[in-house]
């Protein structure tokens, strides 16, 4: 059995997820285990379907300029940085592309 106690400081304002890998070495063999503190559940306009190419054009319409409501530019400013631009489609790329 193995125990561990992680502790970690409390989000910095503005920041509501982050995530860490911790590799272990275990009898000779390495394990990584991801913690996750705070929510990373952003509100997708197709959200049913997860993440997906129209996602990616919904982003691209928001930084061409396209008119949307506060909380679906907050939804498109998907790694939260505070700006929808070229990072956030990155981002929704590779959360597809990991699922």
């Amino acid at each position: 059995m193995v125990t561990a106690n992680v502790e970690a400081d409390p989000l910095p304002e503005g920041v509501t997820y982050r995530e860490a890998v911790v590799r272990f070495e275990i009898a000779g063999d390495y394990k990584d285990f991801k913690f996750i503190q705070g929510v990373n559940d952003p509100i997708w306009p197709w959200w049913h379907d997860g993440p997906n190419i129209a996602t990616i054009n919904w982003i691209i319409d928001i930084i061409l300029g396209a008119q949307v409501s506060d909380d679906d530019r907050k939804r498109a400013d998907v790694n939260q940085d505070g700006v929808v631009n070229i990072s956030d489609v990155n981002a929704v790329i590779d959360l597809i592309l990991r699922d």
